[in-house]
């Protein structure tokens, strides 16, 4: 974006009031960008800004370890009665009947943990990871 300040690089961007879009690299800073790029809609999420922010740094940290390992992460946030967080990449995926365990690391126990709900989808070569929190 030309005369941009961003610390990071965004492929894609898409945002209004209730829904935000951005694409950015699968690097080991994606997580701390995405982090940084919910600040922009703070006043909507409302307190549970943090909770948004940590589910959506475990699901980026995911897609960058597991995902294909280059290219590109989708992710988006809808804010309406309940917040939705999505994260896409073209990465192979993972069965989710197939609880998540602490051995396993702690991203998705602490998603399924603070998310009234989530689960996957794929679409072709794209896998999504999506999680559903309360507005605060």
């Amino acid at each position: 974006m030309p005369g941009s300040t961003r610390p990071w690089t965004v492929v894609k961007d898409r945002m209004s009031e209730n829904r935000m879009a951005h694409r950015i690299r699968a690097t080991r800073d994606a997580p701390s960008q995405a982090r940084r790029m919910i600040g922009e809609m703070s006043s909507n999420i409302g307190r549970g800004i943090d909770d948004v922010a940590l589910v959506l740094s475990e699901l980026v940290t995911n897609s960058v370890v597991h995902g294909n390992g280059s290219g590109d992460i989708d992710f988006s946030l809808d804010v309406g009665n309940s917040i939705r967080v999505e994260v896409t990449d073209r990465g192979a995926g993972f069965d989710p009947s197939k609880r998540p365990r602490s051995s396993d690391g702690l991203g998705l126990v602490l998603v399924e943990r603070l998310a009234q709900d989530w689960g996957v989808s794929r679409d072709g070569d794209q896998f999504t990871v999506w999680a559903v929190l309360p507005r605060g």
